[in-house]
């Protein structure tokens, strides 16, 4: 019987009242090799070949006496963007390139474009998983996934998140936030 590939989480938080544009982000798979942090891909993310991919968006915020800093939260738009890095390159070889993105079509035949847009109605949430007392979060799970391909190669990757905050006292803001991490697949250059 063949193996089932494995499965990735991507968990990308952020705090209503954070400053900065970055997200806190994790990859996590039950081998707990989706977020190497020693050897050649330490500080990026390895997928596996056939691989499918979930997306959590987590927002959070200090309590404050006793109240929950927001209301709610909603996603406007969500967007993974890959570059393409080398694969192949020098020793009188042709310079090549992994393909625009390591995620396959629905149909599992070709590539995605770089810009792979989620569609925000699928995110759907749950209040709670605090982790820290008086921390109050709400999390938006995206009802569909991503599927690696049979490919090999080297990725920057960037997530970027639109979203629309609605405070405790009921007034509205618009933030953005993201990550930029490396991500492969196999060994992400020919020869390996």
């Amino acid at each position: 019987m063949k193996e089932k590939p494995p499965s990735m989480l991507l968990q990308a938080n952020f705090d209503v009242d954070q400053v900065g544009y970055n997200m806190e982000w994790h990859f996590s798979r039950k081998d707990h090799n989706g977020n190497p942090i020693e050897g050649k891909y330490a500080g990026g993310i390895y997928f596996t070949t056939g691989e499918t991919m979930f997306v959590h968006v987590s927002a959070g915020g200090k309590k404050q006496d006793g109240r929950n800093p927001f209301e709610s939260f909603k996603i406007l738009d969500c967007c993974l963007i890959s570059q393409p890095q080398l694969t192949q390159y020098g020793g009188g070889r042709p310079t090549l390139f992994a393909p625009p993105s390591p995620f396959v079509t629905n149909q599992g035949d070709f590539p995605r474009n770089a810009t792979i847009a989620f569609e925000v109605d699928k995110f759907k949430t749950w209040i709670g998983g605090e982790k820290v007392p008086d921390y109050y979060q709400q999390t938006q799970a995206w009802q569909d996934h991503l599927t690696v391909g049979q490919i090999e190669g080297r990725w920057e990757l960037s997530f970027v998140v639109t979203v629309e905050i609605t405070g405790a006292d009921g007034a509205i803001t618009h933030r953005v936030f993201g990550f930029d991490p490396e991500g492969g697949v196999g060994t992400g250059m020919n020869p390996p």
